[in-house]
């Protein structure tokens, strides 16, 4: 039952922080048109409990998006983003918010979306 309190507060908590965030930090698609695979990016999915993150980076640069999202709430934003430096795993954050990015090891990771850490991630398929 507390899970289900917890995952309830943090759905909450993503719809307040997409009501908040500025039209201009909202990119609906990567610099190839979509999010999907080009020859220079690669292409990850993650799920966190009800909410999905595509992860579209060019391999070249370092940088590129993070599409967030939760069919059941409405919430679908993306995020420019790009790799800085950690100790372990490679970690890209958003370079308007620090407090906006996705840190992975393995096939985990740790999601920020404005603050909000969402619930542990694990890598999947699609």
């Amino acid at each position: 039952m507390r899970r289900g309190i917890v995952l309830g507060v943090m759905i909450c908590v993503l719809c307040v922080v997409a009501a908040c965030v500025p039209q201009e930090r909202k990119i609906g698609t990567s610099r190839a048109g979509t999010f999907g695979k080009t020859p220079d990016m690669s292409v990850f999915y993650f799920h966190c409990d009800q909410v999905r993150i595509v992860f579209s980076i060019d391999d070249a640069d370092e940088r590129g998006y993070m599409r967030v999202f939760n069919k059941e709430t409405g919430f679908d934003m993306s995020y420019a983003v790009e790799r800085t430096v950690t100790a372990s795993g490679a970690k890209y954050r958003n370079p308007d918010n620090a407090t906006t990015y996705l840190w992975n090891k393995g096939n985990k990771a740790t999601v920020s979306i404005e603050g909000a850490i969402l619930p542990p991630c694990r890598q999947i398929t699609k």
